[in-house]
C-alpha cells in the first residue's frame, strides 16, 4: 500500500492502480479503495473512478473520504460533459457555415475541384 501511495504522489497513476489492486488481494480496507479511486480521478478517468468509489462504498458505506471524492468526481464529470457539448455545438456551427457556402456555390453553378486533363 505504501508503494501505491508513493506512486500516487509522483503521478504514476497506472502503477498506483496496479499496486492498489495487488494490495486488495492481500488486505482490503477503505484506504485501498480511496487511493485506487484517487489514482483514477487524477488520471481524469472519471467513469472508472466512479466505479471504484461505488465498489468501495458498498463495503464501507460510512466512508467520508469516498463520499467526498464521489462528489468531486461527479462535478468533474459534469464539467467534462459540458465541454464536450460545447465543442459539439461549435463543430455543428462550423459545419452549418460550410454548408451555406457550398449551397451558395452550387446555386450559382460553381464547381470546385481539380481539373482533370484527358490525354488524347
Amino acid at each position: 500500500m505504501g508503494r501505491a501511495k508513493l506512486n500516487l504522489l509522483i503521478a504514476q497513476f497506472g502503477k498506483c492502480k496496479e499496486d492498489c489492486l495487488d494490495a486488495m488481494k492481500q488486505k482490503e480496507n477503505e484506504q485501498v479503495w480511496f487511493v485506487l479511486s484517487r489514482s483514477r480521478f487524477f488520471a481524469e478517468k472519471f467513469d472508472e473512478c466512479n466505479k471504484y468509489i461505488d465498489q468501495g462504498l458498498k463495503k464501507y458505506p460510512d466512508s467520508g473520504k469516498l463520499q467526498d471524492l464521489k462528489v468531486k468526481c461527479m462535478v468533474e464529470l459534469q464539467k467534462e460533459l459540458d465541454t464536450v457539448r460545447q465543442i459539439t455545438l461549435i463543430n455543428q456551427g462550423k459545419d452549418d457555415e460550410k454548408m451555406k457556402v457550398y449551397r451558395a456555390l452550387r446555386a450559382n453553378k460553381i464547381k470546385l475541384g481539380k481539373v482533370v486533363h484527358h490525354l488524347p
